[in-house]
């Protein structure tokens, strides 16, 4: 397997483990920068039949990141800015890193408020709470991601 094509994409080779105690041992872990980093690991591995797993902060309590030695884990917390807060028709578009915590202090600048508080609060990514339907306390009276 020759990854040297995305050799410029920030990487490294470790073990992880979410807060459920699931291990992850990928081939390798891809940090990218940019939604063309994505497409082009994306395209490598589709050419080269390696499973990729994204990877948010690691709070899932349910063992959502499930890898084998034979897959790319993609690490989007460098990916973590928004993108646009339309304060017309009340939409938000960010990066997938992002923290949780710091989407809701920039939307509160702006006089918005974000209801999904998971217990994971502070520490967890909004790819990682939409992909788990976070919720949380106010997620009764708002509902979740």
């Amino acid at each position: 397997m020759d990854f040297h094509e995305l050799s410029d994409i920030p990487h490294s080779v470790e073990q992880r483990e979410d807060f459920s105690g699931e291990k992850v041992n990928p081939l390798i872990v891809f940090y990218p920068r940019s939604e063309e980093d994505v497409v082009r690991i994306v395209k490598f591995a589709n050419s080269n039949k390696i499973p990729i797993i994204p990877w948010g902060s690691g709070t899932s309590l349910t063992g959502a990141v499930s890898c084998d030695k034979n897959c790319i884990l993609i690490d989007m917390s460098r990916m973590n800015k928004v993108i646009e807060i339309n304060e017309i028709d009340w939409y938000v578009r960010v990066q997938p890193g992002m923290k949780l915590v710091d989407l809701f202090e920039e939307l509160e600048k702006k006089g918005f408020m974000l209801p999904p508080d998971p217990a994971s609060f502070f520490l967890c990514s909004v790819g990682g709470a939409v992909s788990e339907s976070s919720g949380g306390m106010k997620g009764v009276k708002y509902g979740s991601f």
